[in-house]
């Protein structure tokens, strides 16, 4: 599973990319950049296949950036489901 967020470092905005193994409640590569975007998200996947190889299922909340970024590399691309994206109401997978 993979997922960014928006934080604040001070008094600037960060983008953070996650991937995130659900079952095994494991976080597999995390990821900060100022933007989210095509590139960024291209950036990030690129990583993530170089460590874990490209016979993987990326899923996601259905970021175009992301489902592009798998289109080009090539990667399985699936949406997650609400049940895994929102634990229950926590709205967290951690």
């Amino acid at each position: 599973m993979v997922d960014d967020a928006i934080i604040g470092v001070g008094s600037k905005s960060k983008v953070i990319y996650a991937a995130f193994e659900p079952l095994l409640r494991r976080i597999l590569y995390i990821w900060v950049c100022d933007v989210a975007n095509m590139l960024t998200s291209l950036a990030f996947l690129k990583k993530i296949r170089a460590i874990y190889g490209s016979n993987i299922v990326v899923l996601s909340d259905g970021a175009h950036y992301c489902k592009a970024s798998c289109r080009i590399l090539k990667l399985k691309h699936e949406l997650y489901s609400l049940e895994v994206r929102t634990n229950g109401g926590n709205n967290t997978v951690c």
